[in-house]
């Protein structure tokens, strides 16, 4: 027959009497790992991925004005470029040149102001492959629309 383990015991000295007393010993909380990569390895792919984005300036044109971050490391524009300059010309009434800036800030205007009508409804009930393959490819035109637009296609 076992016994029960007896709890482990500190000594510690009373405040202002010089009087030992034992007080029962406190474990060490278990420590929970953060999921599969650990902070420091977060940490450091963090680092690395920022190193690798300082080495990308392999091609920046002079007095590149732009908050896009990968037009402004490379040179080469992403999907979402001239979204920008399409809300603000649209804003200020130029529908063509908002157009030619970017189509799909135009159709994320629209699916933006249709959206409470509920004629999305179909799209949420297909399956998500469906909804994620439609997304890459509004993504992939829109890609493809810029590279065009500035003169790599």
């Amino acid at each position: 027959m076992t016994t029960p383990a007896q709890p482990a015991y500190a000594a510690a000295a009373a405040p202002g009497t010089g009087h030992v007393v034992l007080l029962p010993a406190l474990e060490p909380a278990p420590t929970r790992r953060a999921g599969l990569l650990g902070a420091g390895r977060r940490l450091a792919y963090v680092a690395a991925g920022t190193v690798f984005l300082g080495l990308l300036r392999i091609h920046r044109p002079p007095a590149l004005a732009t908050v896009c971050l990968l037009r402004s490391t490379t040179g080469i524009p992403c999907p979402l470029c001239g979204g920008t300059t399409a809300f603000t010309r649209l804003g200020r009434g130029r529908v063509a040149a908002a157009f030619a800036a970017n189509p799909f800030a135009l159709l994320l205007v629209a699916a933006v102001v249709l959206a409470p009508t509920g004629v999305f409804r179909p799209v949420g009930r297909a399956p998500q492959r469906t909804v994620w393959a439609l997304f890459a490819g509004v993504l992939a035109l829109s890609w493809g629309w810029q590279l065009r637009r500035f003169g790599y296609l």
